[in-house]
């Protein structure tokens, strides 16, 4: 059995060594690929991040102060609204008993007028109106 562990570990470290090598003619070979490619320039990304940010922060307090500016004319027109209601409500409970009764009165009368059905014309259905006499001679 021994032996077979050591023939095994012996695989072992060729391929650990052949991997070795591959890994240091990569980087070599790396090494000399950009002695051949002339430099480019750095490009330093961290103030174009932070305008961006800055941006976005910008936008964000804008839209903060127009939302709350929108609130607050939204509340203050409902706060009017409110009023006005609260003082119709007022108006309506100072109302004295006899204003009351004669508003309720004068409602019934114009449904019963609008419900009530028309008279029939004094004339007699079917035959034309005439005119008195004297109104016919000029």
């Amino acid at each position: 059995m021994t032996s077979m562990t050591r023939h095994y570990s012996d695989a072992a470290g060729q391929v650990r060594n052949a991997a070795d090598k591959t890994a240091d003619l990569w980087a070599q070979g790396t090494r000399g690929l950009t002695g051949l490619v002339p430099r480019r320039p750095q490009i330093d990304l961290i103030p174009a991040v932070e305008r961006y940010f800055d941006l976005v922060q910008r936008m964000v307090d804008v839209n903060r102060h127009l939302t709350v500016k929108w609130v607050e004319a939204a509340d203050t027109l409902t706060g009017v609204v409110r009023d006005q209601a609260e003082s119709a409500a007022d108006v309506a409970r100072e109302m004295p008993a006899s204003v009351g009764h004669v508003v309720h009165v004068q409602a019934a009368k114009a449904e019963q007028e609008r419900v009530r059905p028309e008279r029939p014309s004094t004339s007699r259905p079917g035959r034309p109106m005439t005119r008195p006499a004297s109104a016919t001679r000029a």
